[in-house]
């Protein structure tokens, strides 16, 4: 009817508003499509945002109001299948090889997986190797609706000594700088598996690097707190146009690839 059209068209200008006041050099997950590097016009912007939207609505039931409270738990070694994750884009890219599950970013694209239940608050362990090399990004995201609040840890190839962790709230980016963790002892990540972690509660957003708490941001409330979370995802991407901090990639030698030997999901609830 009627009503609804102009509800949808009052939701879309929201979108457009949003995307054209986004800062420079603002990066959300692991998605490629949302990488904004340069505020060319309103138009792109709001394609970005409209598709990190759609991304996020199709992974799981987002009419429902409570998150599923049930651990969930998957060895790559013993698995058959990763049907408890949505692939989102680059199917091909996402595969079981050698007890593993390998993610190939390629020179046509990368790849990245939903899990497919909500989840508002809980931790997550991810036993991984990150893909190396210059210009490759590897991501763990939790993520909420527009204006997304978002919580990150990213490793970048080029650097293979530390990990970053990241947050943004409605879409903004509250500390301008990533934190960085050092992976010391270890000397590359892309060599070994490291467990890789992240929490968020009422109270705080913890990191953790093989176990150990790394960062913790404390809830000071809603404007500097990413709270509205609704979803796990995760994946690889290229970050060669990313204004040099990615490095960039040598396709000459052929696709990266990042491997995952398991992930460990727990609701708090």
């Amino acid at each position: 009817n009627s009503n609804m059209h102009i509800s949808k068209f009052l939701t879309f200008l929201s979108i457009a508003s949003l995307a054209s006041s986004l800062p420079l050099n603002v990066t959300v997950g692991c998605d490629p499509e949302a990488f904004i590097q340069i505020k060319k016009n309103s138009v792109a912007n709001t394609r970005v945002v409209s598709n990190m939207y759609n991304y996020q609505a199709s992974s799981f039931n987002s009419n429902s109001n409570s998150q599923v409270c049930q651990p969930f738990s998957i060895d790559f070694g013993s698995a058959t299948d990763f049907s408890m994750f949505d692939v989102e884009y680059c199917p091909n890219n996402a595969r079981l090889s050698n007890g593993l599950l390998q993610l190939d970013l390629t020179k046509e694209c990368g790849t990245t997986l939903i899990y497919n239940q909500p989840i508002r608050r809980g931790r997550v362990d991810v036993v991984m190797k990150p893909a190396p090399s210059s210009g490759s990004v590897t991501a763990l995201v939790f993520s909420g609706p527009p204006p997304s609040d978002e919580i990150d840890i990213e490793f970048v190839g080029r650097d293979p000594t530390q990990v970053q962790s990241m947050y943004f709230v409605k879409g903004s980016r509250i500390e301008l700088q990533s934190q960085f963790h050092s992976s010391f002892p270890v000397s590359d990540m892309t060599k070994v598996f490291n467990t890789y972690s992240f929490e968020l509660t009422d109270k705080a957003v913890n990191w953790f690097l093989n176990g150990d708490l790394v960062r913790t941001l404390p809830n000071k409330g809603s404007l500097t707190f990413p709270g509205d979370i609704t979803n796990f995802r995760f994946g690889v991407w290229d970050g060669s146009n990313t204004s040099g901090w990615a490095g960039t990639i040598d396709w000459s030698i052929g696709s990266r690839s990042a491997f995952i030997k398991s992930i460990s999901i727990k609701p708090y609830c």
